[in-house]
């Protein structure tokens, strides 16, 4: 059986509002699925309403909270 294509639409919003506060997506909750996906064969294409790069929120990110680079840097990186 071929391997399951599975196409992943994530925010292109990058600000809340006009308050100049960054947001995106919250890295864990795309990370999670992306990778359970991947494990179980799939081929997963990750893609942004407006086709750039897949804004993250900062507070999740594990370098802006503190926690080094982080095992999920290639998500969301052509992906």
């Amino acid at each position: 059986m071929p391997a399951p294509n599975v196409l992943v639409v994530a925010t292109s919003h990058d600000q809340m509002g006009s308050t100049g506060h960054r947001t995106g997506v919250w890295l864990e909750e795309l990370a999670a699925p992306y990778y359970a996906l991947l494990d179980g064969g799939a081929q997963v294409t990750l893609v942004s309403i407006k086709g750039d790069a897949t804004p993250w929120d900062p507070r999740s990110l594990p370098a802006e909270a503190g926690a080094g680079p982080g095992a999920w840097a290639d998500v969301g990186r052509g992906q």
